[in-house]
């Protein structure tokens, strides 16, 4: 891991959402953003701002400091 490597958020939330078996439409309708977004952070178009990343850990029905720690260690092991 080196400090400047960028942190591929979209695997995380794209293997989490797939987890759970719902679309994209699913958690842009759970966590109240839109379809379009989902999308772009997840082919890490865009970087998500903290309160993106809380919307989606409620659609996601996960605890938030779990989706960092995930994301974290996603990045740690590359």
């Amino acid at each position: 891991m080196k400090n400047n490597e960028p942190v591929h958020i979209g695997r995380v939330l794209k293997k989490l959402r797939m987890s759970k078996q719902m679309s994209q439409d699913d958690l842009a309708n759970q966590s109240s953003l839109d379809r379009g977004h989902i999308g772009s952070l997840e082919q890490d178009k865009h970087e998500p701002t903290l309160s993106t990343l809380l919307a989606l850990a409620i659609g996601l029905d996960i605890d938030f400091m779990d989706l960092m720690r995930l994301i974290y260690n996603d990045y740690k092991n590359g």
